[in-house]
């Protein structure tokens, strides 16, 4: 497997991740500065569809000394999943089970693994503030991570007796915001149009729940349970992320995962014979375009000036120079 060669020198606590990745270069660059940020994101580790036409080596290097990466091809971790070949839903299905499972066993090795969150990377965990009281995170301040949260509000997840910690999920619209409000708080020199969290501004309740994603605390999980073939897409462990959970409403959910469709380029860009029919122009913006249900929130939009804090400006506009640049050769 690649790996940026970047360790974690400090105590800090910190989150990780397990990810599969194709043809998502242009959305990179913004997920790994979001959650450098908000979740501290400092370990994460990649399979890439062996069908992309791009990598995201080049990305990842840029992240050398602030996020360990490590990145599988399908012989780092499909073993079993030989006989669904040619068929690629259920080929996709066993790829990203036994990337879970695969990740799990190799962070959970990792002496400093407590939280891993199941994510895409078109996918922002943000706070929920139409929460309800017993969900509601209720001491904040604009600079703490999510790991700040948890430490300033225990009464968050069943006051943190469970190891899964479940997110609704929900779309956010297309919709552009004027340029005042896309660049509100935005510190000098930083292209907030270039960024999906701070372009558009208008997520979307849908009358029917999507399934949602989920965070795991590794410290609370055995390794008999790790080792078991228990692993899903919306529920990472089985086990341990209740069935009722994956469809849960949004004011029942401390964070939400917001999910971005990008611009209509990068929407279109990704070859996926599975969605062919629901890649075209007119799909998107019936999709995306949609605003029952809408409502104006600028919860995502505190991480960049805390990003900027934390890497300098410079630094910040490089690593971010790529964000939503669909590029045929990355």
């Amino acid at each position: 497997p690649y790996i940026n060669n970047n360790t974690n020198s400090n105590n800090e606590r910190y989150f990780s991740a397990c990810m599969i990745t194709m043809d998502d270069n242009h959305f990179w660059s913004e997920f790994l500065a979001y959650h450098f940020t908000f979740l501290n994101l400092r370990r994460l580790i990649v399979a890439v569809d062996p069908r992309s036409k791009t990598s995201p080596s080049g990305i990842f290097d840029q992240w050398k000394g602030l996020i360990n990466i490590t990145q599988w091809k399908d012989d780092d971790f499909m073993q079993g999943c030989e006989k669904y070949k040619g068929d690629f839903v259920k080929t996709h299905r066993c790829r990203q089970r036994r990337l879970y499972a695969k990740c799990s066993q190799v962070l959970k090795k990792e002496e400093r693994t407590t939280w891993v969150a199941f994510i895409d990377v078109d996918e922002y965990i943000v706070p929920n503030w139409m929460a309800g009281p017993l969900d509601r995170i209720t001491t904040y301040q604009p600079e703490m991570n999510i790991l700040d949260i948890f430490d300033a509000n225990p009464h968050l997840n069943g006051d943190f007796k469970f190891s899964c910690f479940p997110m609704s999920r929900i779309p956010v619209t297309v919709h552009e915001s004027p340029p005042e409000q896309v660049f509100q708080r935005v510190p000098v020199g930083i292209n907030a149009t270039s960024l999906m969290t701070l372009r558009y501004r208008y997520p979307r309740v849908t009358r029917k729940n999507l399934p949602g994603k989920a965070m795991l605390d590794f410290s609370k999980i055995p390794w008999d349970v790790i080792n078991r073939k228990d692993y899903d897409t919306h529920r990472p462990i089985r086990s341990q992320c209740d069935e009722d959970e994956v469809w849960m409403n949004p004011w029942t959910s401390a964070f939400l995962t917001y999910h971005y469709a990008g611009s209509l380029e990068a929407f279109q860009f990704r070859d996926d014979p599975r969605k062919a029919e629901r890649r075209t122009e007119k799909h998107y913006f019936e999709k995306y375009g949609n605003m029952d249900g809408s409502f104006e929130d600028d919860s995502p939009r505190f991480w960049i000036s805390n990003f900027v804090s934390k890497v300098g400006l410079q630094q910040a506009k490089q690593l971010l120079k790529d964000s939503n640049v669909v590029k045929v050769n990355g």
